[in-house]
């Protein structure tokens, strides 16, 4: 009797990559483009927006408005303007704008 050697187990191979629960339809990350929605919301509206104003607006879920607004706030991208009010776009953000 012949011995061969067995190969380990691999997944079958599928037509393309399996997509993120995060995918956007028109391709790269959901999150991405929501947190630039975000910016050119605040931006935009000429005056600070709360986190409610910007789910109403953008009509995204609140947990993800949270988080980004979060993320956004604590890379210094979003400021608040004072103790439980409205958003406003920080310094470093506009900093892009005078990049090139």
């Amino acid at each position: 009797m012949l011995f061969t050697a067995r190969r380990p187990w691999q997944p079958p191979l599928r037509a393309g990559r399996p997509k993120s629960p995060d995918a956007d339809p028109d391709g790269g990350s959901r999150s991405i483009r929501r947190a630039f929605d975000i910016l050119e919301l605040l931006l935009n509206a000429g005056e600070p927006l709360t986190v409610s104003e910007i789910i109403s607006r953008l009509r995204i879920p609140k947990s993800t408005a949270y988080e980004i607004v979060r993320t956004l706030s604590g890379s210094g991208y979003l400021e608040r303007s004072g103790k439980d009010s409205g958003l406003f776009i920080a310094a470093r953000a506009k900093a892009f704008s005078d990049c090139c």
